[in-house]
């Protein structure tokens, strides 16, 4: 018990050490960048995307997150 106790710690620690390196600034103008820069590995990384591109990208991120949380899967056949 104590031993898988000790892991998931372990685990938990491990993510947060790899959020601290990791920092995104987005900036929203006629065009969206997004610029990501990891302290780590000493990388910088620049995208630019359109306004149509990025509501995309976001709108996919919520419906992964509805279907991570259970809530499109769970009622999908309620509905029909």
């Amino acid at each position: 018990m104590f031993a898988v106790t000790a892991n998931a710690q372990q685990r938990q620690r491990t993510a947060q050490n790899a959020n601290k390196c990791i920092h995104t600034k987005i900036v929203e103008k006629e065009k969206v960048t997004v610029t990501t820069i990891n302290k780590c590995n000493n990388t910088k990384t620049i995208k630019i995307y359109t306004k149509e591109e990025w509501k995309a990208i976001l709108e996919k991120r919520k419906k992964r997150a509805r279907e991570r949380r259970g809530g499109i899967k769970r009622w999908k056949n309620y509905y029909y």
